[in-house]
């Protein structure tokens, strides 16, 4: 059988990180292990830094030459059908480089760290900076922060695998990785930490987050140095917040949290509408097809939108039509509030169809473009009622509480805005709408939308502390493999002396196709022997504790439920045809509990 060719730089890879090691092993002898990972952090916040550079200038670079080839006398066809080249090269790229190798979302890091041992495969350290730049330089409508913390996390993640560091040690600098990629991207070092604690990792210790922070300030660090204004989002020199607009920032809180929503829903229904659609490159092409025409109507939803949102802070929203084939139209007072509500209701459906068409990208950028425009849209609401709004402050505001709405992290988009702005005179009224925007989503659904794909694939229920520790043991892991297995016609004498052979307090009795029917104890087998009457009494007919049997793949959080709802100490295991391969005791799920919440 012919084994699989790695992907391309994956053997370079090896060699290089084998010579690596010859130089750096000594150097990890002659420091502590605290000292290391704080090492170890500031690399990672450096590389992850330099990642980010390059994907940033890369996107730059690439819709630049979009925009020259668009330029000249073809430029609507151009416009229409380079949408649909960039989704086929990246689902030509990801089939034949990288195959099953390609983990997207944030989702996915999550599951590799509560199932996976926080490993993420070498080829995620470049395969998303490639394949995103394509795709959002050609005009999908996503963002590169997603792609960027996948490629974060597997940077820290591949340097912990370099130095074959344990889990625990592993998860740290994964999150390193994410916090150094968040930071660089914004210059917002705060926010990396914050987005790694609530998105990423719940049930970290406060007293391991200092290796999180110096990675992030590296990242940071790199970005300030080498990227220049017009790439980073910043808004500065803002203005003092009035109080007599709360109550105007509280309705937004509201506006924001309902636009998460929907969001969350249009992303969902495009996704089902393309499961239908047969095959990947149909698919590109679909997508890609349906993203030229609409972007030529509604251009602010090509790319990332970051040029939208300054369009409108710097009091020229007409700019954001620029390139429209309707633009003289749209751009009339009488539609414009109607564009951007329709804007605001198509981004979502935009999104996924870059996602579904096989672009690569996630959903920061645009839920930071949904935020910005929510806001925009409530200042020219409020204008038509005679109040006049800092359109400024609410486009800033609105982005964090549209970030806080879709990723359920309130902290991670206060502290995000409040370090792009350059300060926090708007600190009130970001507290303000993030929370009422997080509690208002989430009260629609416990999971944000990057945790819902995990709880309709079973794979991780939810995301608190507690149940992401648990989500991390499986019933295989903890399983009895050598139980007494008694057909359910086996006399009682016969059922006993085979028990008393055997040091086990529990017997599965199955019936004559072998199906598992329940558990037998062996002290209320032994009291059924004192009744001589009984002797000669098929085991089937003995009370039979008849609980529902778990899988192998059950997950602990699970295993909980049950144990705590039947009020039983074991439970059966069985395979797919209800056959039984073992018993999972709650004793031994305990103490496995307690293992991992010491690696947290």
């Amino acid at each position: 059988m012919k084994l699989p060719e790695p992907p391309p730089f994956e053997e370079a890879g090896r060699r290089s990180r084998h010579q690596l090691k010859k130089w750096l092993l000594p150097l990890r002898r002659r420091l502590s292990n605290d000292q290391f990972l704080l090492l170890c952090a500031v690399s990672i916040g450096v590389i992850a830094g330099l990642a980010a550079l390059v994907l940033k200038l890369y996107v730059f670079q690439v819709q630049k030459l979009v925009l020259r080839l668009a330029g000249g006398s073809p430029s609507i066809i151009l416009r229409f059908l380079i949408p649909v080249i960039g989704l086929l090269a990246c689902t030509w790229i990801i089939r034949r480089f990288f195959k099953n190798q390609f983990l997207k979302g944030s989702d996915q890091i999550v599951l590799a760290i509560a199932q996976r041992r926080s490993f993420l495969p070498f080829s995620q350290t470049y395969s998303h900076l490639i394949t995103s730049g394509i795709t959002i330089g050609c005009g999908g409508s996503t963002g590169v922060e997603s792609p960027l913390v996948s490629t974060g996390a597997a940077i820290g993640s591949n340097v912990a695998g370099f130095f074959n560091l344990p889990y625990r040690d592993r998860t740290l600098l994964l999150g390193c990785g994410v916090s150094a990629v968040i930071a660089a991207a914004f210059s917002a070092p705060v926010a990396g930490v914050l987005f790694v604690l609530e998105v990423l990792l719940p049930a970290a210790s406060l007293s391991r987050i200092m290796p999180l922070i110096l990675s992030a300030a590296a990242g940071a660090l790199f970005s300030t140095v080498f990227l220049g204004r017009e790439i980073l989002l910043n808004f500065p020199n803002l203005g003092e917040f009035a109080v007599r607009n709360l109550p105007f920032y509280i309705g937004l809180g509201l506006m924001t949290g309902l636009m998460a929503r929907w969001y969350s829903i249009s992303f969902r229904l495009t996704n089902r509408l393309f499961e239908h659609v047969p095959g990947p490159y149909q698919k590109a092409i679909l997508g890609g097809l349906m993203l030229g025409f609409i972007t030529l109507i509604l251009p602010p939803l090509y790319g990332e939108g970051y040029e939208t949102l300054k369009a409108l802070t710097s009091w020229s929203p007409d700019r954001m039509l620029r390139g429209s084939v309707f633009g003289n139209i749209l751009r009339q007072p009488i539609w414009f509030p109607a564009v951007v509500a329709l804007i605001l209701l198509m981004k979502g459906f935009l999104t996924a169809i870059t996602l579904a068409g096989g672009g690569v990208g996630g959903n920061f950028a645009p839920s930071l473009f949904i935020g910005g425009l929510t806001g925009y849209l409530a200042t020219i609401l409020a204008s038509a009622f005679g109040f006049q709004l800092p359109v400024t402050h609410f486009v800033l505001a609105g982005m964090a509480g549209s970030l806080s709405g879709v990723f359920y992290a309130p902290l991670t988009a206060l502290f995000l805005i409040a370090e792009i702005t350059g300060g926090y005179e708007l600190m009130i009224p970001l507290m303000v709408v993030s929370s009422i925007s997080f509690f208002t989503a989430r009260s629609f659904d416990p999971l944000s939308m990057e945790m819902r794909k995990l709880a309709r694939q079973e794979k991780l229920l939810t995301h608190t502390p507690d149940t992401f520790v648990s989500s991390r043991i499986s019933a295989q892991e903890l399983l009895y493999q050598q139980p007494l297995i008694f057909p359910e016609h086996l006399t009682l004498t016969e059922a006993v002396m085979q028990s008393l052979k055997n040091d086990v307090d529990w017997m599965m009795v199955v019936d004559g196709s072998g199906k598992w029917l329940g558990l037998l104890s062996k002290v209320s087998l032994l009291q059924s022997r004192l009744n001589p009457d009984l002797a000669e009494l098929s085991i089937g007919r003995l009370p039979l504790l008849r609980i529902p049997a778990v899988q192998l793949e059950t997950r602990g959080n699970e295993l909980l439920k049950y144990f705590d709802l039947h009020e039983s100490q074991v439970l059966p295991v069985v395979d797919k045809d209800q056959k039984p391969v073992g018993l999972v005791f709650e004793q031994d799920l305990l103490r496995r509990y307690r293992e991992v919440t010491l690696e947290v």
